[in-house]
């Protein structure tokens, strides 16, 4: 019976204990401060620091969940916020119109402060849509010596050049040999403060920043083609990648002639397999992509003579662009310990060649 008691007693003070080790952990969560940013309309970039890193990222489900601050960036047009300083009171504009792109935001008591007001919600949003810009290199990118190399991205006073895709371009034959990129899985990117860093793991800069070329020359453009050829073909972006293709859908810098049923059936499925690659790993890969040969039309009779081949071309007022045969893709791991890389040809062509013919 004494012994019963002593285990009791023990268990008592135990009991005891823990009660007030979560008494003490409740106290230090209790005052962690935790606010919501939301998210309505077009989506402003958002950075914040640690360390030495600074680490930029989108808004997940439109919110953005903050203890400490958060900057809000708009690289186009101005940040729009509207907040309430209490659950009666409507939303109303905080920030003077027309003056700010970039606003750092702060977290106290579970109250945002702007310009040291608290409020209880706040929602922000870019007034333009963030458009990457073209800029050209002054380094340049494998297999592009005697071609203008191009950067696509933006820059941002806290992650610096941010670089989503290079391409090298013939100006001369107004031609897009071959763009690159990153396929990843991560919403964020991370950088070393002070130092210039891009997505793109390549010997790139924002040495010129130019215009779009559409600026200047007449490319194809997605209503370039004719009812006829429209039926098979059309023109879309060389980089199918869901998410940066929509960041460039304003470049027809980077457009080409997709035979529809490889574009959206044996490409997209390439695509789907290298984006579960990309989560399943959560590695990087730098993806090259680009186009080869020209679509030969067959000839009506099966006696041709002609020497010259029948080519399938669309034309605009500065150039007369050739339809390619072929679409390919290099796909290489980032990382230093993995030597991953396979290659990708799509027949882009509703036309098969006859191997056993004589020529």
């Amino acid at each position: 019976i004494v012994l019963l008691n002593i285990c009791v007693d023990e268990v008592k003070m135990l009991n005891l204990h823990c009660f007030v080790f979560l008494v003490a952990v409740a106290s230090i969560f209790k005052y962690v401060s935790t606010c919501t940013l939301s998210v309505e309309g077009i989506s402003p970039l958002f950075t914040q620091t640690f360390g030495s890193r600074t680490i930029a990222f989108k808004a997940r489900e439109d919110k953005v969940f903050f203890e400490d601050s958060v900057k809000a960036h708009c690289s186009d047009g101005e940040l729009i916020v509207e907040s309430q300083t209490n659950n009666y009171n409507s939303y109303y504009y905080p920030l003077q119109s027309g003056i700010y792109n970039t606003f750092e935001f702060h977290c106290f008591n579970n109250k945002i402060a702007i310009n040291d007001v608290e409020h209880i919600n706040a929602r922000v949003s870019c007034s333009n849509k963030i458009q990457l810009k073209l800029y050209e290199s002054s380094t340049v990118l494998p297999k592009c010596d005697g071609f203008t190399n191009y950067a696509i991205g933006f820059n941002n006073d806290d992650v610096g050049e941010v670089i989503k895709a290079g391409i090298c371009y013939d100006l001369d034959a107004l031609s897009l040999k071959f763009a690159m990129y990153v396929a990843s899985s991560k919403n964020v990117l991370i950088s070393k403060t002070n130092h210039n860093s891009g997505v793109l793991p390549v010997s790139l800069d924002f040495d010129l920043k130019t215009n779009d070329l559409t600026n200047y020359f007449d490319l194809i453009k997605k209503n370039s083609l004719d009812s006829a050829l429209a039926n098979q073909f059309q023109v879309d972006n060389l980089i199918q990648d869901k998410s940066l293709s929509i960041e460039l859908e304003h470049l027809d810098t980077f457009n080409t002639i997709w035979w529809r049923q490889l574009r959206e059936e044996n490409w997209r499925y390439f695509l789907e397999a290298l984006g579960q690659r990309t989560k399943s790993t959560l590695r990087l890969y730098v993806v090259s992509v680009g186009t080869y040969g020209n679509i030969t039309i067959p000839s009506a009779t099966n006696n041709c003579t002609s020497s010259k081949p029948n080519l399938l071309t669309v034309e605009t007022s500065d150039t007369e662009v050739l339809v390619p045969a072929y679409m390919w893709a290099y796909v290489k791991s980032v990382a230093a310990d993995d030597v991953e890389e396979f290659v990708v040809i799509g027949h882009n062509s509703p036309y098969v060649s006859d191997m056993q013919q004589s020529q």
